[in-house]
């Protein structure tokens, strides 16, 4: 609808909404370049991201401006700050784990999205990459961290991430 104003009143710029603050807008302060380097970088996380920044633009819209309504364990206060491509480099540089992962956790998010009821938001995104991630590293490798650590870089507290973790299997 915004489009729509713009092409009618292309002089005057379109009413400010809470979903023009959301994921949409949000800067990436970080590139792929500065992980490229890591054995855990996979060449396909730039298309993921896009990938995840589309499905989450299209549920903040849907929302309007509003909190999900839902009770979701993965559901924040408020909305995220941090664009999905800082919070995966986040994930990539501080996980150290095999490329894999991000396909494995790519294939959790699909299927939580399609036996769920869950709409990718900007209130939930970063808890569902931190979640899939967590269990795609400890299926997909030998040698991972406790769910202490994970929490730490993915900015979320331990009983959080222990309940995300049995919400989401």
């Amino acid at each position: 609808l915004q489009f729509l104003y713009l092409i009618v009143s292309p002089r005057h710029p379109p009413p400010e909404t809470h979903t023009t603050k959301m994921m949409a807008n949000l800067p990436n302060h970080k590139t792929f370049e500065e992980v490229a380097h890591l054995s855990s970088y996979h060449p396909a996380l730039p298309g993921l991201v896009q990938f995840l920044t589309s499905m989450v633009n299209r549920g903040d819209i849907k929302l309007d401006g509003r909190q999900p309504t839902d009770r979701s364990k993965f559901n924040g206060c408020q909305p995220a700050e941090v664009s999905v491509q800082d919070y995966m480099i986040r994930l990539c540089k501080y996980g150290f784990c095999s490329p894999e992962v991000f396909v494995q956790m790519v294939i959790y998010l699909s299927r939580i999205r399609a036996k769920t009821a869950i709409m990718f938001s900007s209130y939930n995104i970063h808890r569902l990459m931190l979640t899939s991630f967590v269990c795609a590293a400890k299926l997909r490798d030998d040698i991972y961290y406790t769910n202490k650590y994970y929490a730490k870089i993915g900015g979320v507290s331990l009983p959080d991430i222990n309940r995300m973790e049995q919400e989401f299997l």
